[in-house]
C-alpha cells in the first residue's frame, strides 16, 4: 500500500488531517492519526461542509471508490463541488496524490520558493 506509506509520511508534517468516517477508520487501523468529520448528509458537527465553507480545509484530496453507494456518491461529488465553490484545491488522483506527499514530506519551504517562469530549471 504506497499511498498509506505516504500518508503516514503525511502525518509528520505538523498538519491536521481530516476524514469522515470510514476514511478515519481506515487510517486509524494503520496507526494515522485523523480527526473525524462528518458527511454532508449527516448534518451533524463537526461537518465537512462547516469546514470548507469556514475555510478551515486547506485542500481536498478525495478518491472515489468504485463500489460506492449512491449516498456516498452525492457525498463525494459535494465534497468536490463545495470545495471548488470556496476555492478549496482539490485532488482526486492517486499519483497526484503520492506526488504530493513526496513533495511535502522531502522539500522544505525555502526548496518551495516561488519563481518566474524563465527561473525554473
Amino acid at each position: 500500500m504506497k499511498v498509506l506509506r505516504r500518508y503516514h509520511r503525511l502525518s509528520g508534517i505538523k498538519r491536521r488531517i481530516f476524514a469522515t468516517e470510514h476514511t478515519h477508520e481506515f487510517f486509524g487501523r494503520y496507526g494515522i492519526i485523523t480527526e473525524l468529520l462528518h458527511k454532508i448528509h449527516e448534518q451533524r458537527e463537526p461537518n465537512i461542509l462547516t469546514f470548507l465553507k469556514e475555510k478551515r480545509i486547506e485542500m481536498v484530496l478525495s478518491i472515489p471508490k468504485i463500489s460506492e453507494k449512491k449516498q456516498e456518491i452525492n457525498d463525494t461529488y459535494m465534497i468536490r463541488r463545495i470545495a471548488v465553490d470556496y476555492s478549496v484545491p482539490v485532488i482526486n488522483n492517486v499519483q497526484l496524490i503520492r506526488l504530493l506527499a513526496d513533495a511535502l514530506t522531502t522539500l522544505s519551504q525555502e526548496d518551495l520558493k516561488i519563481l518566474a517562469w524563465d527561473e525554473y530549471e
